[in-house]
């Protein structure tokens, strides 16, 4: 197993057995590695767009990778972010949920459709 896979497998271990649902997924990041193990950090995702290109490599298997290539930027990430995080050299993982649906915008809409009789809205109750 490759130093990065190694650090993968590393920071999942301390994830708690019991107390999360089973529908959580978690992106973890990984940063260079320069010898010493990195510390974990649990972390919030960043909601600043971070500037630079996406680069890609091949593994052993011929699976292809992609990583964000930016260069350091010189406003602090939010603190507790992952941003953070990899910006100091630690692993960070950010426990995340399936469900994106923005629920105030989903409501207004919904009010919206109900509002106008010339709507062809109809509210999906399934």
């Amino acid at each position: 197993m490759d130093q990065v896979a190694q650090q993968a497998v590393r920071a999942l271990r301390v994830l708690p057995a019991e107390g999360l649902s089973p529908v959580h997924a978690f992106n973890v990041n990984i940063p260079a590695l320069h010898g010493d193990e990195p510390d974990i950090c649990f972390t919030a995702q960043s909601t600043v767009f971070p500037r630079g290109r996406y680069s890609s490599m091949q593994d052993a298997h011929g699976r292809t990778h992609y990583w964000l290539d930016s260069t350091a930027e010189d406003d602090p990430p939010p603190a507790g972010s992952d941003v953070a995080a990899l910006r100091r050299g630690a692993i960070s993982v950010t426990p995340l949920r399936p469900d994106l649906t923005d629920r105030s915008a989903l409501e207004s809409l919904r009010a919206a459709g109900e509002a106008n009789s010339a709507s062809p809205f109809k509210e999906d109750t399934l």
